[in-house]
């Protein structure tokens, strides 16, 4: 997408006009994409406070979770991080990123058994991954024929 690329002045525009179609209800999904925003652009409160709206709203938002908790970690609040990451890994046991931001977080607090267990499941589910999200790849009109 336009945030992973770098695109941080495409990706305003195009959050900015989803947020005007949105109105005074803006999904979870866009507060978070904002966050990300915010984030790139080092402006961390901001981020953070995008996330924690999109966790109002759907408080499993994986990306929020992991986002809010990766913040929470770089200033050294690994407590709090954990308690995001052990959501994240309710809301979706499959995500390897959530078991892997938990291992390390587990291991910063010196909690080494549990970020082994953290760290190998990761691995596992890593393996797993397909190599690109099934819902970036575009479909082909007339695949199925």
């Amino acid at each position: 997408d336009l945030l992973d690329r770098g695109l941080l002045e495409s990706a305003e525009v195009v959050l900015n006009d989803a947020r005007e179609a949105y109105g005074l209800k803006p999904s979870a999904t866009l507060l978070y994409l904002f966050g990300r925003l915010y984030e790139l652009n080092d402006n961390f409160v901001e981020a953070a406070a995008h996330y924690q709206r999109a966790l109002a709203l759907e408080t499993y938002h994986l990306g929020a979770l992991r986002a809010l908790a990766g913040l929470h970690y770089s200033n050294g609040e690994h407590t709090q991080a954990l308690v995001l990451l052990r959501q994240a890994v309710h809301a979706d046991p499959d995500d390897y990123q959530a078991h892997y931001a938990l291992g390390v977080t587990l291991r910063a607090q010196r909690q080494n058994a549990a970020a082994a267990d953290a760290l190998l499941r990761s691995v596992e589910l890593e393996s797993t991954a397909p190599a690109l999200p099934f819902h970036i790849i575009p479909l082909v009109p007339g695949w199925d024929d």
